[in-house]
């Protein structure tokens, strides 16, 4: 998980650079993307540990997360491009976890999940970790 954690610090750092208005966001899109990715990553990564798996699989319904190792890509269609392809450590047979484009039912777009969350959380409901 330390290089998920190297990764998101040094992508969001990179994204810092680019103003904060149309072309700068404009330009900062691929940046952005490989930061949700890295930020994927790290879910998926945590599943090992078992107060960060309660969390992904409980609380947050991500449990088809934690059944094998799949190929992360902010895209569906760059997933499938690199599955055929055999980029960046993905087979044939690699299961898919992607932010937008999901066609799999029974993997759904991260982002759905994540934009149907209360914002700001619930008043007094806090997640209930091992550590606390």
């Amino acid at each position: 998980m330390y290089a998920d954690i190297d990764h998101m610090i040094r992508n969001h750092e990179y994204v810092d650079r680019f103003s904060f208005d149309e072309h700068g966001l404009a330009a900062a899109t691929r940046p952005l993307e490989w930061y949700v990715e890295d930020v994927i990553r790290f879910l998926v990564h945590s599943k090992k540990f078992r107060g960060a798996n309660k969390l992904v699989v409980k609380d947050l319904g991500l449990g088809w997360l934690s059944r094998d190792d799949p190929h992360i890509r902010f895209r569906w269609d760059d997933a499938v491009a690199d599955r055929q392809a055999e980029r960046y450590g993905s087979r044939p047979d690699s299961a898919i976890v992607c932010w937008v484009g999901s066609t799999d039912p029974a993997r759904p777009s991260l982002h759905k999940v994540f934009s149907a969350m209360e914002d700001p959380p619930p008043s007094g409901q806090r997640p209930k970790l091992a550590w606390y």
